[in-house]
């Protein structure tokens, strides 16, 4: 049986992209009053939905990849999602 590595790249790579999620969501909350004062927007506090749609979007984002992942390998779309 083959013993395989993982390199200290790739332990990289998937811990910069689990931080990545929870640093986007941490930058985004402290600037909904500036965003909500900014575009006028009624009802109040209405800019939570903002989370809502990161969310959603990060559910749409790993359906594109995966297929993307597997057929060109899972490190080359990982690279190429971060560099879009």
């Amino acid at each position: 049986m083959e013993k395989r590595t993982i390199s200290f790249e790739r332990i990289a790579l998937y811990a910069f992209l689990t931080s990545l999620t929870a640093l986007s969501i941490d930058a985004v909350l402290p600037a909904l009053r500036l965003i909500e004062s900014d575009l006028h927007v009624e009802p109040p506090l209405s800019t939570q939905h903002i989370v809502s749609l990161f969310i959603f979007g990060m559910v749409f984002g790993e359906l594109v990849i995966g297929p993307i992942a597997d057929a060109i390998g899972r490190k080359r779309a990982l690279v190429g999602g971060l560099a879009l």
